[in-house]
């Protein structure tokens, strides 16, 4: 019988009574240390003592392999991550990881991380500054049950009690650590707010255990303030003046009680619009309050309302009514009532940014505190337009088309030199955009338009996400050197989401470079040698009937291109090719990429076809015009474009012959032609080149076997329409055009076709020359061997100064076996032709000579 360790008891003990205070979050099996696999544990071991060491990135490392294994594990593991992100210098990694959950654990270590003021069911007060602190507490192995609960509670909250009193306090006397023992850790409980066991040890006669505490630091701070152990806190005197241009007034006084609780010296404008010169907004800074909720509609016919809503805060220069910065933040959620609805998404959307507001409040009053406060300008003043939108999808046009601008003033008399603009995007910029303007006059405005050079990190966003930009204006005042700061919000769409207002940005989506599809199509036409037809025509009849073979099919999309090709104000969903191909499905458009992309890895030119209400594709043969007869398919069935024959097609119909998908697509642009917009991707990549994706393989299988068991016959079908309609420009033209006919189909392969012509002739009795020679020529290439040789008899009768007709002799002769016969034949025509050598050498070697 395996027995269990005393410590694995204590700690079921721990889990079902739990750690934290009523109206905070219990602790439990997700929560607490026990439960997970021994390498889990062994990794929040490893965690714990990065931790204790203050080695940030190692614990992180630690962490994030315990979430790999166990995702369940997320309410233990996600506030301590965060924490040490931030420690480590990613606060904004740590917040993404936090964000979306309303679990009391989670708001306690996003409070910890921002410095922003919380307020918890279950606590009267509300919490001005949160402190994190990871503890390490040893206890005897006697103790057990609910004693070893408390203990653990007592000596973790003694211990960062201690580590936030030397926080704030560096270099504590006698004096101040005695008022420390007597004074507040007697008290301890007054600063407590949570704690949780992260992780767990046993040694001999002792227990380890990691905990996770969150102490009231606003309370604690306030405590040694009224000791005299450190300096109060200056309050802010720079004004903060809040007004609600749109919206009601809930966003206003819950915005009002956070900053005065974060110490901000805020008032009340009240509603309506900002004016400078009627309101006393000098020397304060004015936030301008927007918020938009509406019903976006009901969800699947339900009572169910979707609501969306999108906050926005101008903060503004009171001093003359110039925008700083912007900040905006939205959400969406469903909801049975739809007053309850909005106001729940106001208060969701301002939950995202209201950190970022706080923070850029802040700033402002540290670098523009005391001018904006004195009435006085900056001499340089920047302002932002609103926020901007990008679409991730094409983040490589950014780099050379500007997407944002920002507005400076020369509020001085003199001229100011060397001023630099840079834009970054922590995370999604490897390096930030920069802009030099080498001189500004006094009072010259000028706007500057910004560009930026994205990582394909951006890529990696799997929905909309709200992004600050920090926009930094250097220049010299003078000798000295000065810089203004802005937030610029970006929208960045996720990178399927486009916005048909230019078509040419379907070209993002052509990727042939893409391995998966570079493979894919190079696997769909390596096994086909098919040369009666144009090449362009076989290698994409082989890629469109592997897609067929692997199951791809067209998923109409909810919203039809029809309507959002024409109205610039929804977005859109687009796969990429590869995902078309393990999705096995989408619309339009995303067959469209997925066919062009395969294509164009193989040197197929290829245009997406833009009809008012549909999008199909059309690629180009590579055959000129004036060779038409090369292509040998009627005009009804082609377009000219640039000179050469392309081939209009519709993708929709994968899964069928490609023969249908040809006649479609060429309905299509009879139907719309004169509308249609061609989309060539070579001039579109210049403005929007295809996303670099990361690296993947194709993981299907193709072959011409496969192809051909489902659609099989269709190259032959393709041969016979083009031979028939060459041919069939000779048949009314008697003996010498029905022997050109014979050439046309014994060239291409049909011989039998061939030889059925080839006895029409031969039944009218008066054959020229070359007509029996071309009728032995189909005999031969039919394998008949002796009538080859006869009808080159009767040629040679007909014309005896033809070497040709003696070397097609030779060659039959060497088929029948009699070499010394073929020998003698050859050598005539040489005699005939020195120059017969040269061209029938191949001839010549196997005669052995």
């Amino acid at each position: 019988m395996v027995k269990r360790s005393l410590l694995s008891i204590v700690l079921a003990v721990l889990l079902v009574t739990g750690l934290s205070p009523a109206g905070l979050e219990a602790a439990g099996p997700g929560a607490a240390a026990g439960g997970g696999p021994a390498d889990v544990e062994a990794l929040a071991a490893e965690a714990a003592s990065a931790l204790s060491r203050r080695l940030y990135k190692a614990a992180a490392e630690r962490m994030e392999a315990m979430l790999a294994r166990d995702p369940s594990l997320a309410p233990r593991v996600a506030p301590l991550l965060a924490y040490a992100y931030e420690r480590n210098g990613e606060r904004e990694r740590g917040l993404k990881l936090l964000a979306g959950s309303r679990k009391a654990r989670y708001a306690l270590a996003r409070a910890a991380i921002t410095g922003a003021p919380l307020r918890l069911d279950g606590l009267e007060r509300e919490v001005a500054r949160t402190g994190l602190f990871f503890v390490d507490v040893g206890l005897a192995s006697g103790v057990s049950g609910m004693g070893l609960e408390s203990a653990v509670r007592r000596k973790a909250l003694e211990r960062a009690l201690k580590d936030a009193f030397l926080s704030l306090v560096a270099e504590p006397g006698k004096k101040e650590l005695s008022r420390f023992n007597d004074n507040i850790l007697s008290s301890a409980d007054s600063y407590y707010l949570s704690h949780y066991i992260f992780s767990t040890g046993e040694g001999r006669g002792f227990f380890r255990f990691a905990v996770v505490v969150f102490i009231d630091m606003g309370a604690l701070t306030d405590t040694l303030e009224s000791y005299g152990m450190i300096k109060a806190r200056r309050k802010s005197t720079l004004q903060v003046g809040l007004l609600t241009r749109k919206g009601s007034d809930r966003l206003r006084k819950m915005l009002l009680s956070s900053l005065r609780s974060a110490g901000f010296n805020a008032v009340d404008m009240g509603a309506g619009a900002l004016n400078p010169e009627t309101m006393k907004t000098k020397g304060s800074i004015v936030v301008e309050i927007s918020e938009s909720p509406r019903v976006a509609g009901t969800v699947l016919g339900s009572n169910f309302k979707s609501i969306e809503c999108v906050v926005e805060f101008a903060v503004v220069n009171g001093n003359n009514g110039v925008v700083i910065t912007r900040l905006k933040g939205s959400h969406s959620l469903v909801h049975l009532n739809e007053e309850a609805g909005k106001e729940a998404a106001v208060k969701l959307a301002y939950e995202k940014v209201a950190d970022t507001l706080r923070a850029t409040l802040s700033d402002i009053g540290k670098r523009m505190g005391e001018e904006i406060a004195s009435g006085a300008l900056p001499p340089i003043e920047l302002s932002v337009a609103d926020s901007v939108e990008i679409f991730s999808n094409i983040y490589k046009s950014y780099a050379e088309e500007p997407f944002a601008s920002v507005r400076l003033v020369n509020n001085s008399e003199r001229e100011i030199r060397g001023v630099k603009v840079t834009l970054m995007v922590k995370d999604y910029m490897d390096f930030p955009s920069e802009r030099l303007i080498e001189r500004m006059a006094p009072g010259q405005k000028r706007t500057v338009e910004l560009t930026a050079v994205f990582n394909n990190r951006v890529l990696e966003l799997t929905e909309n996400t709200l992004l600050q930009s920090e926009i930094v204006v250097t220049y010299y005042d003078g000798a000295e050197s000065r810089s203004v700061t802005a937030a610029l919000p970006i929208h960045v769409y996720e990178k399927h989401a486009l916005v048909w207002d230019d078509k040419a940005k379907i070209a993002s989506f052509i990727t042939p470079r893409d391995p998966v599809v570079s493979t894919f199509a190079s696997m769909a036409v390596r096994e086909y040698n098919f040369p009666y037809i144009n090449q362009a025509l076989v290698k994409a009849r082989a890629v469109f009937e592997a897609l067929g073979v692997l199951g791809v099919t067209y998923i109409a999309d909810p919203t039809p291109y029809a309507t959002v090709s024409s109205d610039t104000t929804i977005v859109d969903h687009v796969q990429y090719p590869r995902e078309t191909l393990e999705r096995k499905g989408g619309d339009c458009d995303d067959l469209v990429s997925l066919f062009g992309a395969a294509l164009e890895s193989l040197g197929i030119k290829v245009m997406p076809v833009d009809a008012p209400s549909h999008l199909f594709i059309m690629f180009d043969t590579s055959i000129p015009e004036h060779l038409e007869g090369e292509f040998g398919f009627p005009p009804d069935m082609y377009v000219v474009h640039d000179g050469t024959i392309w081939v209009p097609f519709e993708t929709t119909l994968v899964g069928s012959s490609f023969l249908l998908a040809w006649e479609k697509g060429v309905e299509n642009y009879g139907k719309w032609g004169g509308e249609a917009a061609f989309v060539d991707p070579r001039k579109a990549w210049k403005k929007y080149l295809p996303a670099t994706l990361p690296p993947a393989e194709f993981k299907g299988e193709v072959s011409k076997a496969a192809i051909e068991k489902v659609f099989g016959g269709e190259l032959e079908e393709l041969r016979r329409r083009r031979v028939r309609r060459l041919a069939a420009r000779y048949l009314d033209l008697g003996e010498k055009g029905l022997a050109q006919a014979v050439i046309v189909y014994g060239e291409n392969g049909l011989v039998d076709d061939a030889l059925a012509l080839a006895r029409k002739l031969d039944a009218s009795g008066a054959l020229t020359p070359d007509t029996a020679n071309n009728i032995g020529n189909v005999h031969f290439l039919k394998g008949d061997y002796e009538k080859a040789l006869g009808y080159y008899r009767m040629a040679r009768e007909k014309d005896a100064t033809d070497p040709g007709i003696l070397v097609n002799m030779a060659r039959a002769y060497l088929k029948l076996g009699d070499r010394e016969r073929a020998r003698e034949v050859f050598a005539e025509a040489m005699a005939m032709d020195a120059g017969v050598k040269e061209k029938y050498l191949k001839v010549y070697v196997e005669l052995g000579q």
